[in-house]
């Protein structure tokens, strides 16, 4: 009897360090980075849709879209350079893409009015882009 109690309680304790040792395993897997390619470029049709709704969404004038429409694709244009550029330098690419992407925002952002910079936020928040499939 006292043999199967103890063997009951080493059955027990087995499990119970098993069980441990999954957690851990599937939280450090849980925890693993995961490699992020950079958003796809839209095209010149995508940039004049996006733009469009900008506009209905912001109320813009003409001359804001018009300008705002160019920022886009002037934006964009620089960020297909730098990735082609900058292909084997990931890191270095990653902190030039959001130096490009905050002065891309502060651009737009200098046209609009403060309501407008607000829908501005949302708009982008609602609208980001698939990522790339390299």
């Amino acid at each position: 009897m006292k043999k199967q109690i103890k063997q009951i309680k080493q059955n027990i304790a087995n499990l119970l360090i098993l069980a441990l040792m999954v957690l851990v395993a599937n939280s450090l897997y849980a925890q693993r980075p995961i490699e992020q390619n950079p958003p796809r470029i839209p095209d010149s049709t995508q940039i004049i849709k996006l733009t469009n709704e900008l506009s209905r969404e912001l109320s813009l004038t003409e001359t804001q879209k018009v300008e705002i429409s160019k920022i886009y694709f002037d934006h964009f244009e620089e960020v297909k350079k730098q990735i082609e550029e900058n292909k084997s330098v990931k890191m270095k690419n990653k902190e030039e893409m959001e130096i490009l992407r905050k002065k891309f925002e502060e651009q737009v952002k200098g046209l609009l009015s403060d309501d407008q910079q607000e829908k501005f936020v949302i708009f982008q928040q609602t609208h980001k882009p698939a990522q790339r499939k390299e």
